[in-house]
């Protein structure tokens, strides 16, 4: 009698599971990642369990023996849940067979030419200062007044002695004597060229957040906000529009210490929080509600991005920032937050380790190919941390809300 198709394939081997792809312990399951990509799969405790017990000389049906035992189900169950699995495992392409090339990263600047046109001496710009922004101390100058003297203010919280040692030169020139346009300098190299006025401080502001986004890239990097309570620290990750940077401003001025609202930055080896403590970007629909906390907010120079977004630049208010020099904090919680207009009230609920890790990564902001170490280091944040959602139509009912957790 002819084998059944369905029994046929229950006693065909099971894929051969390939050296590239990584498997560590995690809460009840585990994760998969390949060394060089980009991307982590959180398996729950069945996948996980089913990935460990891969072996080329098995079959369908006797893993499903194993897989019933361990979980107390029925054989038909677990050998339906078995197939399924190895159809998502192979879906996702973790029984490839070739290594995964690492990704190229593409250069974040395109530099146009070196330049010699900027004026010697002091005498030749309208504004210059120093601050410290992370991994560099940089010296700003501008031929613009009305540009120059705005973004001097919101660097100022980071401002340095005069006489520490200058690793990053940030020039602002005219175009040409005759021409309303400006062109931006790093180090003597001609980054942007032909800039209106009102694009000078956005540009300025992208510079800054790239060349510190590259000189972290050792760190764990993550697209969220990040403040003190005490000698703790709290990551807020979040998708644009999130609502993290709104929250992360109301809370500077609640006695949080501000980190960062937008690139948390993680040392691997300690788990400590880096201050990236640039100035925030306030979108327009952010203005009203942030006003009642920084009175005149409204009356904010509005700039122009490249990205066509209208926004205002705030800096933290006085005594809040976390300075370059700041040595880490410990991360105490992760907290997934959502502006969400139609919710009532304020809900902040716990969030599976599992569902926290997956998300997390889902908000990692550096184009750096994973190493086992970040891998390692991401597992032990989730797992050490309490993790949380909130979701809010309310902003200072949010703040109060997490004032009950962290007094």
């Amino acid at each position: 009698m002819e084998m059944t198709e369905a029994a046929a394939k229950s006693q065909a081997s099971v894929v051969t599971i390939t050296p590239f792809v990584h498997f560590v312990p995690f809460a009840d399951g585990g994760v998969l990642f390949r060394p060089g990509g980009r991307r982590l799969w959180v398996l729950n405790a069945p996948s996980a369990f089913i990935w460990c017990l891969l072996d080329p000389g098995d079959n369908l049906e006797g893993l499903a023996s194993r897989v019933a035992a361990r979980f107390a189900i029925d054989q038909t169950t677990a050998l339906r849940d078995v197939t399924l699995t190895l159809e998502a495992f192979t879906k996702e392409g973790l029984f490839s067979a070739a290594e995964v090339e690492p990704a190229t990263v593409d250069q974040p600047f395109v530099w146009l030419e070196a330049d010699s046109r900027a004026p010697a001496g002091p005498g030749g710009w309208a504004v210059t200062t120093l601050f410290q922004a992370p991994g560099q101390v940089v010296e700003f100058l501008c031929q613009d007044l009305l540009a120059g003297a705005e973004f001097a203010r919101l660097v100022s919280h980071l401002g340095v002695a005069g006489q520490s040692p200058v690793t990053t030169r940030l020039a602002v020139a005219a175009t040409s004597p005759a021409a309303d346009s400006w062109d931006i300098l790093v180090n003597g190299s001609l980054l942007v060229t032909g800039a209106l006025r009102n694009e000078i401080v956005p540009q300025l502001m992208t510079i800054l957040f790239i060349r510190s986004s590259e000189l972290l890239a050792d760190k764990l990097l993550f697209h969220a906000a990040a403040l003190g309570r005490g000698e703790r620290a709290i990551l807020f990750p979040a998708e644009t529009g999130g609502g993290k940077t709104t929250l992360a401003a109301a809370l500077a001025t609640q006695g949080y210490l501000f980190y960062s609202d937008e690139l948390a930055a993680v040392d691997r080896s300690d788990l400590r929080l880096c201050p990236v403590a640039l100035p925030m970007s306030i979108k327009p629909g952010s203005v009203p509600v942030l006003e009642e906390y920084y009175p005149g907010l409204t009356d904010y120079p509005v700039h122009l991005r490249a990205d066509g977004q209208l926004v205002r630049y705030l800096p933290p208010p006085d005594g809040s920032s976390a300075g370059s020099d700041r040595p880490g904090a410990p991360i105490e919680a992760i907290i997934f937050p959502r502006y969400r207009p139609a919710t009532a009230g304020v809900e902040l609920l716990a969030m599976a380790k599992s569902s926290a890790l997956q998300t997390l990564c889902q908000a990692g902001s550096s184009d750096r190919p994973l190493e086992v170490a970040d891998v390692e280091a991401m597992i032990a944040l989730v797992e050490g941390c309490r993790c949380y959602t909130l979701e809010y139509a309310d902003l200072q009912g949010a703040i109060d809300r997490l004032a009950t957790i962290f007094p």
